[in-house]
C-alpha cells in the first residue's frame, strides 16, 4: 500500500512551483514538500524537474539514504487511457537490466500506485542535449561534441532494437548527460511511446494498415507522414535528423514549418543529392552523412538497421576532424 503524507508545498530547496506545474500536482494530490510512502521507502519530494499534461517529475530523496536524490515519475490515471506509459517504460527499463544493458539507460529503484497517480522511481540525470544545444552560441553542438554524442545515441538505439522495442519518438530532449562520475555518459529517456515490434513468437508483428501520427514532427520519419507503420529503419531516420539538428549551423529546413504535408514535402526534397550537398556544406564530413542517410533509406521495413556500416561512416567521419575521443565535451568545457 501507497501513502502520502502531506505538507505545505514549495518551501523547502527553493521548490516553488509554477501555475502549470503547481495545476498538474494538484491534479495528482502531491506536490513539493509531501512524502510518499512505498512498500520500500519513503520518498521526500524536494522539487519539480519537469511535467507534462499527465504527469510531472520530481527531485526527491529517500529516507534509507539521505545523501542520495533520485528521479520520481509520476503519471497521472486516466480512465480511458487502456494502459498508462509508465508500464511500457518500466517493462523497457527491467528488461534492459535483466539483461544488464544499462550503459544508456536509467536505473529503476522503485515503483507503485495511488489512487490518483502511477510513478517510479528512478536514477537522476543531468540537462537534455536540446538544453545543451540551445545554450551554446550557435545553437549546436562542436564537431567533437557532437560526433561521440551521436555515436551515443545510436548505441541505445541498437540497445534498444535488440530487446525488440522500437522508440518511436527520438530527439534531443529525450537525450539525457549523466551527473558526477557519469558526466560523459548520455542517456535515452522517455519510453511512453515505444512499442515491440515483434509478436509472442518473436516474429515481426504485421504492420498496421493506417497509423495516426503520433510523435514530434521535427523528427518524425517519412512513413510516419504517409500513415505507415513504424519501423526500425524509422528510429534510425528520426537519430539522423536529430544528429544534423544538434552538428549542422544551418539546421534542419522544416524546422520552422508546422504543417504536416509541408513538412513531408520538405524531407523528401532534402534527399536530393544537390540539396544534400549543400546542406552538409560547413561539415567536414559531408560524404559520410550522405551515404549515412542513403543507407536508412534502402533499409527495408522488415531489415533490421544496419547498425555496423553506420558506425563505420560515423568512425570515418570522426577521422574528418581532429579531435581525441578523451577530449572534453562541450558542457565540460563550459564548467
Amino acid at each position: 500500500m501507497i501513502f502520502i503524507l502531506k505538507r505545505d508545498y514549495g518551501q523547502l530547496f527553493g521548490g516553488v512551483m509554477s501555475d502549470k506545474e503547481d495545476s498538474v500536482a494538484s491534479s495528482l494530490g502531491v506536490g513539493v514538500g509531501n512524502t510518499i510512502i512505498s512498500s520500500t521507502d519513503q520518498y521526500y519530494l524536494e522539487k519539480v524537474l519537469g511535467e507534462g499534461g499527465f504527469g510531472i517529475v520530481f527531485k526527491v530523496r529517500p529516507s534509507k539514504n539521505e545523501n542520495v536524490s533520485y528521479a520520481m515519475k509520476l503519471e497521472k490515471k486516466v480512465p480511458e487511457r487502456k494502459e498508462p506509459k509508465l508500464k511500457m517504460e518500466v517493462n523497457i527499463l527491467e528488461t534492459l537490466q535483466k539483461r544488464n544493458i544499462n550503459q544508456h539507460f536509467t536505473c529503476i529503484y522503485d515503483k507503485g500506485k495511488t489512487k490518483t497517480f502511477f510513478f517510479i522511481v528512478m536514477e537522476m540525470v543531468g540537462k537534455s542535449l536540446a538544453d545543451i544545444k540551445d545554450a551554446r552560441a550557435h545553437r549546436v553542438l562542436s564537431p567533437g561534441c557532437g560526433i561521440r554524442v551521436s555515436i551515443q545515441c545510436l548505441e541505445s538505439v541498437e540497445a534498444l532494437h535488440s530487446v525488440e522495442f522500437l522508440h518511436r519518438d527520438l530527439k534531443p530532449a529525450n537525450f539525457c548527460i549523466g551527473i558526477c562520475q557519469k558526466k560523459r555518459n548520455v542517456y535515452l529517456l522517455d519510453f511512453g511511446m515505444a512499442r515491440k515490434y515483434t509478436n509472442s513468437k518473436g516474429e515481426l508483428k504485421t504492420p498496421r494498415k493506417v497509423v495516426n501520427f503520433k510523435g514530434t514532427l521535427k523528427f518524425a520519419p517519412l512513413r510516419l507522414h504517409e500513415g505507415m507503420e513504424y519501423s526500425r529503419k524509422d528510429d534510425a531516420e528520426s537519430w539522423f535528423y536529430m544528429v544534423n539538428d544538434l552538428m549542422n549551423p544551418k539546421g534542419l529546413p522544416w524546422r520552422m514549418e508546422c504543417d504536416l504535408e509541408s513538412i513531408r514535402e520538405l524531407k523528401e526534397k532534402w534527399r536530393d543529392e544537390e540539396i544534400l550537398l549543400l546542406f552538409f556544406k560547413s561539415l567536414k564530413c559531408k560524404s559520410e552523412f550522405i551515404k549515412i542517410i542513403r543507407l536508412i533509406d534502402n533499409t527495408q521495413f522488415t531489415q533490421p538497421v544496419n547498425f555496423k556500416a553506420i558506425y563505420k561512416l560515423m568512425d570515418d567521419a570522426a577521422n574528418s576532424y581532429n579531435f581525441s575521443i578523451t577530449d572534453l565535451y562541450d558542457w565540460e568545457k563550459e564548467n
